[in-house]
């Protein structure tokens, strides 16, 4: 006789029997997904939670800080306080729908990566990203490379850390801590 756990999966270090093994081999997803809830959260994972946490808060900081850092844009000059026209690209409005506008084409066009490629690699790749555009964006003395570079942060490297954060920490934290 073979030792299982409650869900019926055989313990490791148990000995199947031909007759377990076929009886086992239809394993559903719901019996799968009940025995990680039951794992118990090591300090690998909780370590793997708090830096998931870490790359989120630089997102919600990256978010925020527009409304912080707008003064300060438009007294150096790169950027005016108001915007000339609908479509203006001179003015802290354009710095605004830049952020959103990138937040809305990296959503349609970086959605399907994190399937094809994996959650992590593209939280880190997206993080990498963020950091490159944030520091290059930093050096620009024209409104027009400000706009650019915060549209490429926004586009790929944002929406690539807050939805791979969701989805990568809801599936790490233990059943009792997530909704």
């Amino acid at each position: 006789m073979t030792t299982q756990d409650q869900a019926g999966i055989p313990q490791p270090g148990a000995t199947q029997t031909s007759t377990t093994a076929s009886s086992h081999s239809a394993v559903d997803a719901g019996t799968i997904s009940a025995r990680l809830d039951r794992l118990p959260a090591t300090r690998s994972v909780w370590k793997l939670v708090v830096m998931l946490s870490l790359g989120f808060f630089f997102e919600l900081y990256d978010l925020l800080y527009t409304g912080y850092v707008a003064p300060g844009i438009v007294k150096s000059g790169i950027l005016t306080s108001t915007t000339q026209g609908l479509f203006g690209t001179t003015g802290i409005a354009s710095f605004i729908a830049t952020l959103f506008l990138g937040l809305f084409i990296g959503t349609i066009a970086c959605g399907f990566l994190a399937d094809r490629f994996g959650r992590r690699a593209i939280f880190t790749y997206s993080l990498l990203w963020y950091t490159v555009a944030n520091v290059i964006m930093a050096f620009q003395e024209t409104a027009t490379g400000l706009n650019f570079w915060r549209f490429m942060a926004c586009a790929s490297g944002i929406k690539g850390v807050k939805n791979r954060f969701r989805s990568m920490s809801s599936g790490l934290s233990p059943r009792f801590l997530t909704p």
